[in-house]
């Protein structure tokens, strides 16, 4: 699980997995990168991502897109500080346990309307 606190201030940020040469995962079928407009923040102003094989119901999944090994980038854009993210390991079957109690669960449905808005903002992105 990746966590961080988010700068007071900041215009921009994400947080993205790549191989281990920086290719990233492929974002338009995998939620492989999260964002200040995507990512889901915690009550305690936290940011929680799980990254994990296999979906754990959880709205700021990281998918590896199958790959055990990965890089992890965070950015801060104008931002007043960069915090240091924290990574620690937790069992599938535990995270409930490590996640606050109003942490954002997603179904398969909803994962996959999640998705699917992921893919139409691509495509509708303008591209040079």
């Amino acid at each position: 699980m990746l966590e961080t606190e988010l700068p007071d201030r900041v215009r921009d940020w994400n947080a993205q997995l790549g191989d281990l040469t920086w290719s990233t995962v492929d974002w338009m079928t995998h939620q492989s990168s999260l964002n200040g407009e995507r990512a889901r923040i915690d009550a305690d102003a936290r940011c929680r991502a799980v990254i994990a094989l296999e979906d754990p119901g959880v709205y700021n999944w990281l998918d590896p897109g199958g790959n055990r090994q990965r890089a992890i980038m965070l950015r801060w854009t104008e931002a007043s500080s960069g915090p240091p993210p924290s990574l620690r390991t937790v069992r599938l079957d535990s995270l409930c346990d490590a996640l606050p109690r109003d942490t954002p669960m997603v179904d398969a449905m909803e994962w996959e309307k999640s998705l699917r808005q992921r893919r139409t903002a691509f495509q509708m992105r303008r591209r040079w």
